[in-house]
């Protein structure tokens, strides 16, 4: 039956508790001494269980907390940070292994992750179970590896951004092959083959790691291994050569892979298949390793101190002297240093004899100083002293330095994260003392070299004519890709060896390969060449197996949100990063993907996913650096292929750096952090904005923009809360409805129709009289919640400004904020008008009862000022007038009709139009009254519209100061009636007919009528002339006005009786400006005295006062 993930996790628990159980118990007696179990109860609460256990009875829960509680006085001496990371992620996981559940389960991933920090921590402490942990993590590898095979079908349009199709170029994977452990996904389990000890122990059981042509053929001849390859012969063959070599590095640098080399170099195999290698033996003179060489192979974390290690004819070792003797000679050479061994005592000037028997032989020593760190002052334990351990280092190398074919290599560590705790980096420290006077420096592999072993390791050779072209037409293809666009690309870019070294690095773009060589390997835990070799291999894995399709593999390729990958990733990472990924740089649920399908023209290259991948790869790993974060430019490199637009990628991290939470950009860099940026707190506070105060602050702004002028409605009401807000007066008015009544279109029963009616139909508990002073504007249901978002975004920034001091922002954090408040105070200003554009206009058909209602969607242009927007939809479809001709107003007067009986108040009519759905609605009452005035004007009163009459006398049954077709000034305010024509029109010619005939009985001739013309002028008429008598040559013509309407009369004066006059040919004209004023109380002395003053200035003749 399989092991499910929990099953070996368990296991490897189990395993974990058997290794950790001596070594708590040795380490905790060495400080404690007697009283070392009290001291361990202590580490558990009150009331434990574990405190009245035996040792022997704890479990690994136990072991672990002991660690955990005593890591400063105790287990810090030993180990380092990492192996204390290790304990505490072993709580938890051991937590998760007990309370799981479905909601808390272990996946393959979780469980690799166990059992790796399993293996590392039982290594840490050289306890022989680490072995068998290793065995499990490598048969969960396999496990894992035929799950992913049986996924046949993966969601790649998630994660295949690019297309070289597209672009013109040959795909990558049309060009070179990855070796078929990579393409596969089984690099990971070859490589954790790439192991001194388990070569060592299995020989070519250990993979092509363990096997020495296979292992050459794969491995790169760097400058550092030539240099120490050609050591090894020289000292071998007894020609020279340095006696001690110190492989001493980072992590990562390439020492086990350099101990490798010489190891198979040793191994008494034919190269001769081996060009690289056979070119090499050429280079130093043919000279070649001896047929028989004896090995000893020394790994500190594989050989616990105070163990004693039994070999297969019986022999056994409990010291590294002890065990390199037996490696080197078998049971003889054992026996040559037997006492030293069983005493635990320096072996001293035995070894030269021993290294001279058994030469030529090279001894390789691993992992030193995790072996030496965990040795004691003083006391008795079989693998010796601490002391005796730094003696017999320096009989050791002493030794060699006197046999001429003997070679002792070591490796060293140079990072405080392999050194351990205090007692390794005094370790590392006096090791490196003592071989330093006799060892050759050793350099690792320079950047352009780790380049050269990872191609060579993960991909197949490039070996057609047809490979080489293909691989030059795309380093060609980008490299004038970036000189066209100089300004774009960094400087190095512009130089013709960047295009030597994409043909060189081919598949791999070198701004990945430089992001990894430079700022991945500069975390102490990436292990340099081999954490590009792991991370690389996992990368063209998944795209070789998705079929990607780019021309080469750029940072932008790098599936963030793959499993695979981000495992890796978080090797090096702390666990928040995980959120910043899920959240801010890859995924289905990430915003950029959004962003991408927000955004179509951003969307079709897949950008701000390119843009966010390859900004997360360039700055995840240096953060917390001074320097930390990439420059736009180098962005755009790790981003963009030749013949794609470049600004759609500029807009990309615009767009990302303005909504990601964890992006930060300050001068010219950008880079992720798992800090919060302001934006994060911007969209908790925007989460918890009310919509009251949403709507508060629409309010506020939209009063600020729609702001009355001029003739437009100068009446504005918004967003009431009720009816009763609106007044019920005579006054149009624009009904601008508030965020929570949004209108759908073309339904009659939204939100805002609903509303609508409600204001139409009362104010407050009463029914609304003028009902058709209405116009209603209201809010997209759709937009609105853009506009709304908006508003919280700008409500949360100017917050974040005003709170600068409290949330103790710096000087970026503040500009950024400022920024986002002003910038979203601009978006609300373009949102607001694009938000409310749909007015509804009530309205009546002539002789119907229904209210109906007519929908218009605002258009017209943002530069136009928005109310200049309502009135001109308005009136283009003539729902509101902001011009009234006399003849529509004499039109409404008899078709619907207006009069009551023959007259109508001018009061009365005014009212009419602010109550009836079926008048048109006037923008002002001005209109009105303008119709009214210019219609009494016309000379063709009689035809087109009406007289005016003061007052009606009841009981003379006549139109009191009647008049037409003269310019008369009307108040709404008065009395004064609109008359019919043709009513109008029969008294007028009666009173003139006596007009005339009071005229004749003056003079004493006999009464001739005149008829009254068309042109009745009122008080005073002027008939028609007689074509028999002659032509009259004198007119007068007297009105009178009031100061208010002075200027407005004399320019209706100008229009309709100067300019006609002016026409005549001949005609003088004489204006006579008479002023009559009465003022009960008296006029002052100053008034009089401007009065005379002004009148003399002006040329009046007389001017009096009585």
């Amino acid at each position: 039956m399989a092991l499910s993930n929990l099953d070996r996790v368990n296991k490897g628990l189990d395993l974990l508790r058997k290794g950790l159980l001596p070594y708590v118990e040795k380490e905790m007696k060495a400080e404690y001494q007697n009283y070392w179990e009290m001291e361990a109860a202590e580490c558990f609460p009150e009331g434990h269980h574990s405190r009245n256990l035996r040792p022997e009875e704890w479990d690994v829960a136990a072991l672990l907390t002991i660690m955990f509680k005593q890591w400063n006085k105790v287990f810090g001496k030993v180990l380092g940070h990492s192996e204390r990371s290790w304990v505490s992620e072993l709580m938890e996981i051991r937590k998760r292994a007990v309370h799981q559940n479905k909601n808390n389960v272990f996946d393959t991933d979780d469980a690799f992750r166990a059992l790796d920090n399993v293996e590392r921590l039982l290594s840490a402490i050289a306890a022989p179970e680490a072995e068998e942990a290793d065995n499990q993590k490598n048969e969960l590898l396999r496990v894992r590896y035929e799950e992913n095979t049986r996924k046949k079908t993966r969601a790649i349009e998630a994660k295949s951004v690019i297309d070289a199709s597209a672009i013109g170029l040959r795909p990558w994977r049309q060009v070179i092959t990855p070796h078929p452990d990579v393409a596969s996904g089984k690099f990971q389990q070859a490589e954790f083959a790439a192991d001194l000890w388990r070569v060592y122990q299995d020989g070519e059981g250990a993979g092509e790691y363990g096997k020495p042509i296979d292992f050459f053929n794969r491995t790169y001849l760097t400058q550092g291994i030539r240099k120490l390859l050609t050591n090894t012969l020289k000292r071998l063959n007894g020609v020279g050569g340095d006696p001690v070599i110190n492989l001493q590095t980072n992590f990562g640098g390439g020492k086990t892979h350099s101990l490798l080399a010489i190891y198979h170099l040793c191994s008494g195999v034919n190269f001769s298949s081996v060009r690289d290698l056979e070119s090499f033996f050429n280079e130093v003179g043919d000279l070649r390793p001896p047929s028989k060489v004896n090995k000893a192979v020394l790994v500190g974390n594989r050989i616990a101190p105070g163990v004693t290690h039994s070999k297969p004819d019986g022999t056994k070792a409990h010291t590294l002297w002890g065990e390199l003797a037996w490696q080197l000679g078998g049971k003889e050479g054992y026996a040559m240093l037997q006492e030293a061994d069983e005493k635990a005592t320096n072996p001293g000037d035995q070894l030269v004899p021993l290294l001279k028997k058994y030469a030529p032989c090279v001894v390789l020593i691993d992992e030193w100083v995790a072996y030496a760190r965990q040795l004691k002052e003083g006391g008795n334990d079989s693998g010796g002293t601490y002391g005796t351990q730094m003696s017999f280092a320096q009989a050791l190398c002493e030794a060699a330095k006197t046999v001429d074919n003997a070679l002792v290599v070591v490796s060293l560590p140079a990072s405080d994260i392999e050194m351990g705790g205090d007692k390794g980096r005094q370790a590392a420290a006096e090791l490196g003392n003592i071989i330093g006077r006799i060892e050759s420096p050793w350099s690792a592999a320079t950047t352009e070299e780790s380049f050269e072993i990872v191609t060579r390791r993960l991909f197949s050779p490039i070996a057609t004519k047809e490979q080489f072209a293909d691989r030059d037409a795309t380093a060609r293809a980008f490299s004038e890709f970036y000189r066209n666009n100089k300004t774009d690309f960094p400087n190095e870019t512009q130089d013709s060896n960047y295009e030597k070294r994409i043909r060189d690095f081919y598949p791999i773009h070198p701004e990945l390969f430089d992001a990894l060589a430079e700022r991945w390997a500069s975390i102490p835990q990436f292990q340099k060449t081999r954490g590009i070799l792991r991370l690389m291999a996992k990368i063209i894995h998944f795209l070789w197996e998705n079929n990607d399709q780019g021309p080469l593999i750029l940072p932008a390729n790098v599936p963030m949100d793959d499993s695979e990958i981000q495992g890796e990733l978080m090797r090096y990472l702390d666990d928040p990063w995980r959120a910043v990924i899920q959240k801010d740089v890859d995924g289905n649920n990430s915003l950029p993907k959004q962003i991408d399908n927000d955004y179509p023209n951003i969307g079709r290259y897949s950008a701000t996913r390119r843009v966010a991948r390859t900004l997360f790869f360039g700055s995840a790993p240096t953060f917390n650096a001074a320097n930390r974060g990439i420059d736009e430019q180098r962005i755009k490199l790790g981003a963009i292929l030749p013949g794609e637009t470049i600004p759609t990628f500029t807009d990309a991290l615009r767009h990302l750096t303005d909504k990601a939470t964890f992006v930060y950009h300050q001068s010219k860099n950008y880079w992720y952090s798992t800090q919060n940026n302001v934006n994060r707190t911007a969209e908790e506070r925007a989460a918890h904005i009310q919509e009251d105060r949403v709507e508060e602050e629409i309010l506020t702004l939209f009063t600020q923009q729609l702001q009355p002028s001029g003739s437009q409605i100068r009446r504005i009401h918004f967003m009431p809360q009720s009816s009763n807000d609106v007044p019920d007066d005579l006054e149009m008015k624009l009904v601008v409805l508030g965020i929570k009544h949004p209108h759908v279109p073309r339904d009659g029963n939204s939100l805002a129709f609903q509303k609508a009616k409600e204001i139409l139909s009362t104010k407050g508990a009463s029914q609304r009289l003028y009902r058709n002073t209405l116009i209603f504007l209201a809010p997209d249901k759709t937009r609105l919640e853009e506009l709304k978002q908006a508003v919280k975004s700008y409500l949360a920034w100017k917050s974040i400004v005003d709170d600068k001091v409290a949330l103790n922002l710096d000087a970026y954090q503040c500009n950024q904020a400022e920024g986002k408040r002003k910038s979203g105070l601009d978006t609300i200003k373009l949102r607001l008008p694009e938000t409310f554009i749909w007015i509804l206009t009530p309205y009546q058909e002539v002789g119907s009862s229904d209210v109906q209602w007519d929908e218009s969607k605002m258009n017209g242009s943002n530069q136009e000022a928005y109310l200049s927007r309502v009135l001109k939809k308005l009136t283009s479809q003539s729902q509101l007038y902001n011009d009234f001709a006399s003849s529509e107003l004499r039109i409404n007067l008899d078709k619907i009709p207006l009069w009551r009986g023959d007259n109508v108040s001018v009061r009365q009519l005014r009212e009419d139009f602010a109550k009836y759905l079926y008048l048109p609605k006037l923008s002002s009452a001005n209109l009105l009254q303008q119709a009214i005035e210019s219609g009494l004007s016309l000379v063709s009163w009689q035809k087109d519209s009406f007289a005016y009459a003061e007052s009606f006398d009841e009981e003379n049954a006549r139109y009191r100061g009647l008049r037409a077709g003269t310019s008369v000034m009307i108040s709404f305010d008065g009395s004064g009636l609109l008359v019919k024509p043709d009513i109008a029109e029969v008294q007028i010619s009666k009173e003139r007919e006596e007009a005339e005939a009071k005229k004749a009985a003056d003079a004493g001739n006999p009464i001739t009528p005149y008829p009254v013309t068309e042109s009745g002028l009122g008080e005073t008429t002027v008939n028609e002339q007689d074509p028999n008598t002659a032509k009259r040559t004198r007119f007068v013509g007297h009105v009178e006005t009031d100061a208010t309407r002075f200027f407005r009369c004399t320019d209706d004066i100008e229009k309709e009786i100067l300019k006609h006059l002016n026409l005549a040919t001949g005609t003088k004209v004489r204006i006579t400006i008479h002023i009559e004023a009465t003022n009960p109380d008296g006029f002052s002395q100053d008034t009089e005295r401007t009065l005379k003053e002004n009148g003399k200035t002006l040329g009046f003749g007389n001017v009096e006062f009585d």
